[in-house]
């Protein structure tokens, strides 16, 4: 192994729990974000008197 592949370790020789937590963060800080979104639309919706109450999501 020559000195530049000891300095440089690939992505690969990192633990696969670490990129699953990591992935497993992501997706909850996506969903967060979704929510926050359907949560703003809905209020903006209502402020509007667009939304029926059979169409309500919250």
């Amino acid at each position: 192994m020559s000195d530049i592949d000891k300095a440089s370790p690939s992505v690969d020789s990192e633990p696969l729990a670490s990129q699953g937590e990591e992935s497993a963060l992501i997706n909850a800080k996506i969903q967060l974000e979704n929510i926050q979104a359907l949560e703003y639309l809905n209020q903006l919706t209502e402020e509007n008197g667009m939304l029926s109450d059979s169409y309500r999501t919250f």
